[in-house]
């Protein structure tokens, strides 16, 4: 597992749940642009949320 872990979700909030992590990634930017992209080609406007998780410190590091 990298570093970091990505999560989306099409509801209202991401729960954080493993059915919503798109991947992981090794840098914070990877991750946040994989929701960004995640949240423009799958999502599209239906109220999208997500977070990126980082292991090593174990809190969430973007909103």
């Amino acid at each position: 597992m990298k570093r970091f872990l990505a999560f989306a979700f099409y509801g209202y909030e991401a729960h954080g749940g493993m059915n919503d992590l798109i991947g992981d990634y090794d840098t914070l930017k990877e991750a946040v642009e994989a929701v960004q992209k995640f949240i423009n080609e799958a999502i599209r406007g239906m109220y999208p949320d997500g977070h990126v998780y980082d292991t090593e410190l174990r809190r969430i590091v973007s909103n």
